[in-house]
């Protein structure tokens, strides 16, 4: 298993927000396990029509610690990127429309799979995941490869193969099993809402990338004319701007 330890990532924002979520998800599991609340009753049903107030509470609930340990672990590393780009309001609200665009989607196509649920952060890590591929694909993560719990090695990985090698893994899960309901297949859900996000946003000027997004780096590859780059629409935010020289830093130097 991979797991990715910091970013070189330029970001602008320390992660208050992503924080605040990572504590949310810890509070509930202790007061489910406390007052023995089944996991049932805030995960998202399927085949039982639409439920609002779960298309956020399954966001948070979790299985068991194995299950939390390992999305607040992701939350964490793409959540630090994604808001140390846009800063907290922004960053609440690409978490929202992930999480909740992304349940009231699964509950729509799968309304005919009644006595199932899903439950967990990993539709919103998935769909961050995306959202950093996209604005900052070649800054690299500083890994762990665990095997067998015995053995570790330490090496860096530029942020679009570590999201290449999730999102290949995910929907090989998915054609192996024949596009059944999955985990894999709600993940990529959240790639699918991720992915507009990040695209919408860059090219509104929403998010300062400095030019070394997806398409700038890598538009020649699809021979994007030149006129359909970011730089041409909307620009940079001028807070952004202001604060490049000032308040710019990276996760390595500020954060651990």
């Amino acid at each position: 298993m991979i797991f990715p330890l910091r970013t070189d990532a330029p970001l602008y924002h320390y992660p208050i927000a992503t924080v605040l979520l990572i504590a949310v998800c810890i509070v509930v599991h202790a007061l489910r396990w406390f007052f023995a609340i089944p996991v049932e009753t805030y995960a998202l049903p399927l085949g039982n029509g639409l439920t609002p107030l779960q298309w956020i509470t399954c966001n948070v609930i979790h299985l068991d610690i194995t299950h939390l340990v390992g999305n607040l672990w992701f939350l964490w590393i793409f959540g630090i990127v994604v808001e140390g780009k846009v800063g907290f309001w922004r960053f609440i609200l690409i978490v929202l429309s992930i999480g909740a665009g992304e349940a009231c989607l699964e509950q729509l196509l799968y309304l005919n799979h009644p006595g199932t649920f899903s439950a967990g952060a990993s539709v919103i890590i998935f769909g961050l995941m995306a959202i950093v591929l996209v604005w900052a694909p070649d800054n690299r993560f500083e890994c762990i490869w665990i095997i067998y719990l015995a053995y570790h090695v330490e090496f860096e990985i530029s942020h679009y193969t570590v999201a290449v090698i999730y999102f290949g893994i995910n929907l090989l899960d998915i054609i192996f099993s024949g596009f059944t309901v999955s985990s894999s297949l709600l993940h990529m859900g959240g790639v699918l809402i991720g992915l507009p996000i990040a695209v919408i946003m860059l090219y509104v000027g929403w998010v300062n990338c400095e030019g070394y997004d997806l398409f700038t780096r890598y538009g020649h590859l699809l021979n994007l004319p030149e006129a359909y780059l970011p730089s041409n629409f909307g620009g940079a935010d001028e807070d952004d701007d202001e604060m490049e020289d000032e308040t710019k830093f990276t996760l390595g130097e500020e954060l651990i």
